[in-house]
């Protein structure tokens, strides 16, 4: 006999025999998938928080939200969820998920056949490519024997390599971010390897397969690589013991192994003897010595950038400035961590530029103060050279300048996937759409789970006015985060423009309802109410970003977004003007805004170019 069963659409669940099936065929979901559909379909009752489905799936361990993310995210696909449209998983905005479709509960049944999905033991991967190894020795020594061979090819093809989160053994919630902080000083090394042969998956990407048991053959194909780099950490005492084993996906092979024991203070020679192994094997180079590791922060003060780094990814104001807070708290706890002063710039910064959540001035001081104390304590820092660009592009629109500093940052690690995407960025401001979309189309191969590298490559199609591929990227990046603010508002706005108006506001208003106090957000719909022909809502907008106003920083450039939709175009370029003269970070955009293409022909709006630096 087996426990219920739970019927909801063409779906039954059956959680003792660890079976989901549709319309009697078998659905395949990872373990931790199945986990927390399990979890959201018993609590369907309630909406299920965050912070109790990350204790009860991760019951021994403290991770990061992203985790959760992924889980919702490969549950959305299985089950056929939109991105918005929820016909059985609802997001409830800054809080949880809820199961909505009505279930049917079915009594106890004759246990019949084997699971569809069994819960894989921690190491029973491991061991299965243990038995593997001694079969694929021919192909080892051939593989091995072909990248040995290459070093001399005047064109070799270019590498892609994913760095799996490293798996903690000991089980400590300290220890886990031994293991995170290992996965991610790794990753730095990698990426200063030779670009031309190397590409490494970004942090942002790798992190969201922590703790979930995909085979290497699945993670090739959604990340795109051909090799996949993952190993081990435990702790004892004093003395860190880490394995790492290099996988070639197409054959399965495991073409490196090693095992190092070394001191805690040891921790970069670590790093470095992995980076160099995996150098060798594939024939590749190290750059010169300057480019060498970083030196290791405490376990503390990496823990808290560690998190900052999560929350500065979620770019709305709350997430923000929390950001800011832990980026304050490395700092704190190590005042030589050049890479969280860096932190802390960028996230100081899009406090300003992406959140409206700080006053300009205030955002540009603390930005490049820390940009500048970064960059004093590492000056070949990548982070460091791109967020003094953000000051000099957002703040400043000292575009050659911004320029420079971003291509500084990507000849110190060319596979620093920020980087390409603010300069994606200021290629688009500028109008060089091609070059713009080339950069950012490298970000997202370096980082293809990072929903604003999504949201921002969709940006860029949409000031191309090319509509379908930007409406494509919204929906990857919602795939990704449903809750993604960026993704919904531009979404709206380029829906608008192709004519599908209903689509749109709905898009707008739930970009509303996410982020009530944002500010661009309510500027967005505004616009979109008086294209649609419901001035007295737009006007009902204006007035509640003027009382808003009262309470927080709100750019005039805001007020102007609405009143070009209204047809005002007079009041809509005071606005424009007053928001040049308060240095409003939108600004940057107006060479490319299709908002303000009705003020074109207007001198004044000419004369504002002018000043920006970016002439039609």
């Amino acid at each position: 006999m087996t426990g219920p069963a739970f019927e909801f659409g063409e779906f039954r669940l059956e959680p003792e025999l660890r079976r989901l099936s549709r319309d009697g065929q078998p659905v395949a979901l990872t373990p931790k998938a199945f986990d927390t559909l399990v979890a959201l379909v018993e609590w369907r009752d309630r909406v299920a928080g965050k912070t109790e489905l990350l204790q009860r799936l991760w019951p021994e361990h403290v991770v990061e939200e992203n985790n959760l993310t992924q889980q919702i995210f490969t549950l959305r696909k299985a089950l056929g969820d939109g991105p918005e449209g929820a016909r059985f998983i609802a997001t409830v905005p800054r809080y949880g998920y809820r199961f909505v479709a009505d279930v049917r509960v079915v009594e106890a049944g004759v246990l019949e056949g084997p699971p569809a999905v069994e819960a894989a033991a921690p190491l029973a991967g491991r061991w299965r490519r243990l038995v593997l190894w001694g079969a694929l020795l021919a192909v080892l020594a051939a593989g091995a024997g072909y990248w040995l061979g290459r070093r001399g090819a005047a064109a070799p093809r270019r590498v892609m390599l994913a760095v799996l989160p490293f798996e903690n053994l000991d089980g400590s919630s300290e220890d886990e971010y031994v293991a995170d902080g290992l996965t991610e000083e790794i990753l730095t090394v990698l990426g200063r390897l030779n670009p031309e042969r190397l590409g490494v998956i970004a942090r942002t990407s790798v992190m969201a397969y922590k703790g979930q048991r995909k085979g290497v053959g699945e993670i090739s194909r959604e990340l795109s690589v051909g090799y996949v780099l993952e190993g081990t950490v435990r702790r004892a005492g004093g003395r860190l013991r880490v394995t790492a084993q290099l996988i070639e996906v197409a054959g399965q092979t495991h073409v490196w192994a090693e095992a190092y024991e070394r001191e805690l203070s040891d921790l970069v020679q670590v790093e470095e003897g992995i980076a160099r192994s995996i150098g060798q094997r594939l024939s590749i180079e190290l750059l010169p010595r300057s480019a060498a590791p970083l030196g290791a922060p405490g376990v503390a003060a990496h823990t808290a950038y560690l998190k900052g780094l999560y929350f500065w990814n979620k770019r709305d104001a709350a997430h923000l400035t929390r950001a800011v807070e832990l980026f304050d708290e490395a700092i704190a706890l190590e005042p030589s961590y050049a890479r969280a002063h860096a932190g802390r710039a960028a996230a100081s910064a899009a406090l300003a530029s992406s959140a409206d959540a700080l006053p300009v001035a205030e955002a540009r001081a603390q930005a490049e103060a820390s940009a500048r104390r970064g960059l004093e304590l590492e000056p070949e820092l990548p982070e460091g050279h791109a967020a003094l660009a953000v000051v000099r592009c957002r703040f400043d629109w000292n575009w050659p300048e911004c320029e420079r500093e971003l291509r500084l940052a990507l000849a110190a690690d060319p596979n620093y996937a920020t980087g390409h995407h603010w300069l994606g960025e200021l290629l688009v401001e500028r109008g060089r759409f091609a070059q713009g979309q080339a950069e950012l189309r490298e970000a997202h191969a370096l980082d293809p789970l990072s929903p604003p590298i999504h949201a921002n490559l969709g940006v860029a199609y949409m000031y191309a006015r090319d509509d379908d591929q930007a409406l494509a990227s919204f929906a990857q990046a919602l795939e990704i985060d449903p809750s993604f603010l960026l993704a919904h508002r531009a979404r709206g706005l380029t829906l608008l423009r192709m004519g599908r108006t209903e689509e749109a506001l709905a898009s707008l208003r739930r970009a509303r309802e996410i982020d009530p106090r944002s500010a661009h957000a309510g500027a967005d719909l505004g616009y979109a109410l008086a294209r649609s022909g419901r001035a007295n809502e737009a006007r009902a907008i204006l007035q509640e970003l003027e009382r808003m106003s009262h309470e927080r920083p709100v750019s005039a450039y805001d007020f102007a977004v609405v009143q070009a939709g209204l047809g005002e175009n007079q009041a809509a370029l005071a606005q424009l003007e007053q928001a040049y003269a308060d240095r409003a970070t939108g600004v940057r955009w107006l060479k490319v805004e299709p908002i303000f293409d009705p003020l074109r022909g207007e001198p004044r709006f000419q004369e504002l170019l002018r000043r920006v630096g970016l002439p039609d």
